[in-house]
């Protein structure tokens, strides 16, 4: 079972691990609205980018550099993410 938690951790090791802040939104329309308990390290004073987003969700991050194994990462994240609010509707 996929909890809320697991995701706000798994996000969390991805801040860590990547020293950035990061944080994921649900797609609404031609909006995005945050999801208030994922978000995790600090302030980059960076422009936000879009790492990586499907159809439902995106994850932003705030870094110094991209690379493949971050962008690996950020595909994890969104899949526990999604997977959670398949189960929790």
């Amino acid at each position: 079972m996929n909890t809320m938690s697991d995701c706000e951790m798994l996000l969390e090791q991805f801040s860590q691990q990547f020293q950035c802040k990061a944080w994921v939104c649900e797609k609404v329309g031609r909006r995005m609205s945050y999801l208030h308990p994922l978000k995790a390290g600090e302030e980059r004073y960076r422009e936000p980018l879009i790492l990586c987003e499907d159809e439902r969700f995106a994850l932003f991050v705030q870094c110094d550099q991209i690379s493949e194994q971050m962008k690996d990462w950020g595909w994890k994240v969104l899949d526990r993410v999604r997977r959670y609010f398949d189960e929790n509707p």
